[in-house]
């Protein structure tokens, strides 16, 4: 199935992701996140319950701003993304005839073809599937970043709106750099990945159009 996100929702859910201390800011990196909620939300069957583009991207944003402490950068929100939403790798001929409209048979009751297990701890470890076997070899990873968001988040306490001082912006500025910086070195090395996707590919492609220019006229 295939359902598509519009522009105008995903980057009012991309703008409510500022409330995580530390995402960007500016502009051009809430409209990449926006791009990013387009590319991966095209709705799923998941345990008998249609999901749509939009509840999934709403679902992904509320996930981390309700149990995520600090933003911790792309990799990491796409694969909070993936331990809802597991990618089902195709088995077989995949040019064989699924009838649409009919969810297909899970393979492995035990983590109904996700991959991962949720311990009594409220953790995620590997299942002994053979969908597990396929995550682990393409996204070794995945498991450290599916743990990461579990950390609970720090109650905030409000305060009253204080300007920000020359010394502030000048800081907040220059901590947009070295976010551009490290989002295009991140986007670099996944483009030299043997191990990388092609959507992680194409998604490090668009990232370098973005933020290259804005690095080389910088320097």
């Amino acid at each position: 199935m295939s359902d598509q996100l519009d522009i105008e929702t995903a980057m009012k859910l991309a703008r409510s992701l500022t409330t995580i201390d530390g995402f960007p800011r500016f502009e051009d990196a809430i409209t990449a996140t926006a791009t990013d909620l387009m590319e991966w939300c095209e709705g799923a069957i998941l345990d008998g319950r249609r999901w749509s583009a939009a509840s999934q991207a709403n679902w992904l944003v509320q996930e981390a701003r309700l149990t995520w402490r600090k933003w911790s950068g792309t990799g990491d929100f796409f694969a909070l993304f993936r331990s809802k939403f597991p990618r089902k790798l195709p088995a077989g001929n995949t040019n064989d005839f699924h009838e649409p409209g009919l969810k297909p048979p899970i393979a492995c009751r035990k983590c109904s073809d996700r991959g991962t297990v949720k311990l009594s701890t409220g953790r995620y470890d590997w299942c002994d599937c053979e969908q597990a076997g396929y995550l682990r070899r393409d996204w070794p990873d995945f498991l450290e970043l599916a743990n990461k968001h579990l950390a609970p988040k720090p109650r905030l306490v409000r305060t009253k709106d204080v300007p920000l001082t020359a010394a502030q912006i000048d800081a907040m500025r220059a901590e947009e750099r070295r976010l551009v910086e490290q989002a295009i070195d991140g986007a670099e090395t996944m483009l030299h990945d043997p191990r990388a996707t092609k959507e992680q590919k194409k998604a490090a492609r668009k990232l370098l159009k973005l933020y290259r220019p804005k690095r080389e006229a910088a320097s």
